[in-house]
């Protein structure tokens, strides 16, 4: 899951940095100007941000599923022990007339 979010950041880190024209001059200057600088740190931030926020729901719609079996598993397990219970008196309804 890391790996994959790593690529994904990496993927758009790289997006950002064309989007912005941050790409390496021929004459192998890097960023020109602390505007440029801070432009690329901000949408590197919201970026981030972003996939912070998706792993968050994932983690969020992983715990209600596992509320949610928790909650239903209890009723499963009255739900058959009163069918159990149900056959057995039935059983011992028919044994009695007969």
């Amino acid at each position: 899951m890391f790996a994959r979010i790593r690529v994904m950041l990496f993927e758009g880190m790289r997006k950002i940095s064309l989007g912005l024209g941050l790409a390496r001059n021929r004459d192998g200057a890097g960023f020109q100007g602390l505007e440029t600088l801070l432009r690329f740190k901000e949408e590197e931030s919201k970026l981030i941000q972003r996939l912070a926020d998706d792993a968050l729901v994932t983690e969020v719609e992983g715990y209600r599923w596992i509320a949610k079996a928790k909650a239903e598993k209890p009723e499963e397990e009255y739900a058959a022990k009163l069918a159990k219970l149900c056959i057995q008196e039935a059983g011992g309804k028919r044994r009695k007339k007969f």
